[in-house]
């Protein structure tokens, strides 16, 4: 018959503590080995004091079971003693077995507890004199003062079971025999016939006939089997402090609830989740953890509904906050913005500076993030960022650090000198790195510095400011973001196969979090789309394209590359009207509201491109130049290397040789430094373009022309080699187009030679890729 487990809590006493009051007892009575001491005590204090947010080790939690208690112990004595660890560990097994089964009823168990007191002294004077006034056999070896670690806790035991109720103490009989019912089959081996059932340290009284002991513990087991309800005794105290801590892995590093853990919360009784709220909070997380809105809003809403009615109204603001991130975590905008506004009028009340500051923050991210909602906020980012950076300092040095952080983040946004954002980040790294700020503000320092030196083209700081913040990261949803960057990092500098390694790696820390999991795929689409139209997959690129229009993204940056994605599908297609009218759309909408300067920039430079393929390329020579001069007031190097090709693309169309060589020659060293491997490629492509058109014109000297030649075979190599790395077959085509027309000038067979073979296989290739791909 399967049993019904039944889960009550009690204020204190479990049957997990009666085991560890046996290993004290054990230890105190002198029986084991000195060698176990430390390995034993170390356990029964991790046990006694439970998890803490502060364990460096993060590891899944539940209510202690016998047996893992009994593998904790056999750990701690190998790690301890590598040789005669096994033994050792076998002792304390032996004895904690002979403890735990010699306790025959519930008397027996009251006369275990209640001789526990022999332990006890009232001070280290009140011991010293009982240990000279007595025989070594009539007290323990060890003696223990009340205020002890160890006292307390049997002081705690002692003092739960006198206070327990009739029927409690019998719940507790029923749920301990329970407890141990596991370990029966390794008592009847290791000791059931060869101990005699008499305790060293009184678990039983001396008159008990071990005879009929044994006779009862052979009967045990068939009289369990009739019983139709297991009685699981918790502490509260104990289980507070789990789901305290659970809480804590879960929003820290997504580690989600045991599944035994999870077995005891659900079959509480609903009276007592009022005595445990937080079970409620564990409750929200799983239900946002898998996209559940419906459990998540029910599980928030009772979890402050018990934390408000015991707290009066403390709690209301943080509530609303909660309910807010809820709201903002299923794309509740409206919503979101009413609770928050709530929340904000209410911190005001209550006068809440250091809640008001975060609630304030977390409105700027919230807003920066939806540039086109439309809202009736009373204020601008602007006037956000003035109080946070001028209030936040009185309250919390990491919300100032975030504050000044914010700040370099909207000069980024708004396209600012460089020099104001360096000053803001330089003083957010200064307030997170001193005073009492938190790590987290150091972390988020590190990641908004490595997008900043991504953007301005230094890839090396970029890279290193990477590396600090995934090293010092300890939530999972921070380590996760730290790799998605590194994966794009490592994609521009033309490492794919590393890039899409990371993010396979990341696939087993995202599992069941079905938001990370989003925001993961997202990116791995929008990667895997950008190289797929370098490999002429445009049926694979169209496919990927598809599943990111199909999802719904809320930041900019995401959804940006995506519609650009889009135009350069459609100019690969050859659809350059429809590619034009989406790109000029896009426009418009970044000019209707405050945006993101940089991706109004990569608009702008792609539109460039679009003129200079057709007619009329001088349409889009001051475009380009505007594009150019903006870009590098911003501090924006892609954008600006991205316009200079463009440009000298315009120039050669335009017949302006000059103009174009003394522009990409310039250039080259900004394309070396900054290290994109496509970018580089191509203006070394264009470089040796400019060069082979001026040679054929007769530009150079005859002193000069061997120097002219190598320089030209050498940046056909480098384009080509830089592009085969990330496999951009049709620029690469180009580059060959152009090594067979310099070897066809000066009639080098082996340069013909190896150019049309190498263009036949690169035609092949593009023809397989246009026809497989799917």
């Amino acid at each position: 018959m399967t049993k019904e487990t039944v889960v009550v809590l009690t204020p204190t006493l479990s049957p997990d503590k009666i085991v560890i009051l046996a290993l004290i007892a054990a230890y105190c009575a002198g029986i084991l080995p000195k060698k176990t001491h430390r390995p034993l005590l170390a356990t029964i204090v991790r046990y006694i004091e439970g998890p803490s947010i502060h364990d460096t080790e993060v590891a899944s939690v539940t209510v202690p079971t016998f047996e893992e208690i009994i593998r904790r112990i056999r750990e701690a004595c190998i790690k301890s003693d590598s040789e005669n660890g096994v033994q050792h560990a076998d002792d304390i097994e032996i004895r904690v077995l002979h403890a735990i089964w010699t306790i025959q009823s519930l008397d027996s168990l009251h006369s275990f507890i209640i001789r526990s007191k022999s332990l006890l002294v009232t001070n280290l004077t009140q011991g010293r004199l009982l240990m000279a006034d007595s025989t070594q056999n009539e007290i323990p070896r060890y003696l223990l003062t009340r205020s002890s670690f160890l006292g307390k806790f049997v002081s705690s035991c002692i003092d739960a079971f006198e206070a327990l109720e009739f029927d409690k103490a019998n719940l507790l009989w029923d749920s301990f025999t329970s407890f141990r019912e596991p370990s029966r089959p390794l008592w009847n081996l290791r000791v059931g016939e060869k101990t005699p059932m008499n305790d060293l340290f009184g678990s039983t009284n001396p008159e008990d006939d071990p005879t009929l002991l044994k006779s009862l513990l052979h009967r045990l087991g068939h009289e369990a089997e009739t019983h139709e309800r297991d009685t699981k005794l918790v502490s509260q105290n104990d289980l507070s402090i789990l789901v305290n801590y659970q809480m804590h892995i879960f929003e820290s590093y997504g580690t989600p609830t045991n599944p035994n853990l999870k077995d005891i919360l659900t079959r509480m009784s609903q009276s007592d989740y009022g005595k445990i709220p937080s079970t409620h909070y564990i409750n929200y997380l799983e239900c946002l953890r898998d996209a559940d809105f419906e459990g998540s809003f029910n599980a928030l809403h009772r979890y402050f509904d018990y934390m408000m009615s015991n707290r009066f109204n403390v709690y209301y603001h943080y509530a609303l906050l909660s309910l807010a991130s809820l709201y903002a975590s299923f794309n509740c905008d409206g919503e979101a913005i009413r609770a928050i506004e709530e929340s904000i009028s209410v911190a005001r009340e209550n006068k809440d500076l250091t809640c008001l500051n975060f609630l304030l923050t977390w409105i700027y991210n919230f807003l920066k993030d939806r540039p086109s909602l439309k809202h009736n906020f009373y204020v601008s980012n602007d006037q956000l960022l003035q109080f946070l950076k001028s209030k936040a300092g009185e309250t919390s040095g990491s919300l100032h650090s975030i504050a000044y952080q914010s700040d370099a983040t909207q000069l980024m946004l708004d396209g600012g000198s460089l020099t104001s954002i360096l000053e803001s980040l330089t003083k957010a790294m200064y307030i997170s790195v001193k005073g009492e700020s938190k790590l987290l503000a150091f972390i988020s320092y590190c990641g908004l510095a490595s997008s900043f030196w991504l953007r301005a083209g230094n890839y090396d700081l970029s890279d290193v400011y990477t590396e600090i913040a995934l090293d010092s990261s300890t939530f999972m949803s921070q380590k996760v973001e730290v790799m998605i960057r590194k994966a794009h990092l490592e994609f521009t500098k033309g490492d794919i196969e590393s890039c899409f390694k990371i993010l396979e790696d990341q696939k087993s820390l995202v599992a069941g979090d079905v938001r990370l999991t989003k925001t993961l795929v997202g990116h791995r689409l929008i990667l895997q789309a950008r190289q797929s139209l370098r490999m002429s997959r445009y049926n694979l690129a169209k496919a990927y394209l598809s599943k990111l229009e199909a999802q719904e993204h809320v930041g900019i940056d995401l959804s940006s590359e995506l519609a650009l994605l889009c135009v350069e599908l459609e100019l690969k297609l050859g659809n350059v009207s429809k590619a034009f009218q989406m790109v000029s759309e896009k426009l418009n909408e970044f000019a209707s509201h405050d945006s993101n300067k940089l991706w109004f920039s990569a608009f702008n430079v792609l539109k460039c491109q679009i003129i200079a393929q057709g007619s009329s390329p001088a349409r889009g020579l001051s475009m380009c130049v505007q594009c150019l001069n903006s870009a590098a007031n911003s501090g924006f190097i892609n954008s600006v290397l991205h316009a200079i090709i463009q440009l000298v693309t315009i120039l050669l169309k335009l017949g302006e040789l000059i103009d174009a060589n003394e522009l990409i020659s310039e250039a080259l060293p900004q394309f070396e430094q900054a290290g994109d491997c496509e970018l580089k490629s191509l203006a070394y492509q264009q470089f040796a373009d400019v060069q082979i058109k001026l040679f054929k014109q007769g530009y150079y000297h005859e002193d000069e022309r061997v120097e002219v030649l190598t320089r030209i075979i050498h940046s056909l190599e480098v384009s080509v080699d830089g592009l085969n790395k990330i496999s951009y077959f049709d620029e690469i085509r180009k580059s060959l187009l152009l090594q067979l027309e310099i070897g066809e000038f000066i009639e080098h067979a082996d340069i013909m030679a190896h150019a049309k073979a190498s263009i036949e296989k690169i035609d092949t290739k593009i023809k397989e890729e246009l026809t497989t791909s799917c």
